[in-house]
């Protein structure tokens, strides 16, 4: 049997977040794209974010983009700002559109931020899908 491995201590919180986000990482990063999904679509995220981060490693178009876009569209609200954050960063991976690339940012950013209401993020979230038809084809999506 082997023995567990004997946390750190640490001086800060930031070194202490990064440790265990690492290791989160790692778990997430064992299991497949299903898996990762299914995660996802339970709504079971991570304190961490590293879901977002494993499904962005492994997402395929096909299985990955329409549950990430589903999930932006189902989770409004503050409490999830920062998951839908990391879900679009990983949907932009999956569908190989460079960060801070205009206009694709732009759409991204009001898609994950409802300072103007829920109603201009949806409306946002329009033009997302039609991004996405762009890049897989409708018929995909």
């Amino acid at each position: 049997m082997m023995a567990e491995e004997e946390e750190p201590q640490f001086d800060n919180w930031k070194d202490a977040w990064e440790y265990k986000a690492g290791k989160t990482r790692d778990v997430f990063l064992t299991l497949s794209e299903a898996e990762l999904l299914k995660m996802i679509k339970e709504d079971r995220t991570d304190m961490f974010y590293q879901v977002w981060y494993a499904i962005g490693e492994k997402g395929t178009r096909e299985n990955a983009v329409p549950v990430l876009f589903q999930y932006l569209v189902d989770n409004p609200g503050d409490d999830y700002y920062l998951d839908r954050s990391h879900c679009s960063n990983a949907l932009y991976k999956i569908l190989g559109i460079r960060e801070g690339k205009e206009p694709e940012e732009d759409v991204r950013m009001r898609s994950i931020i409802d300072n103007e209401g829920e109603n201009t993020r949806q409306e946002a979230l329009l033009e997302l899908k039609k991004l996405i038809e762009t890049k897989i084809g409708h018929e995909k999506f």
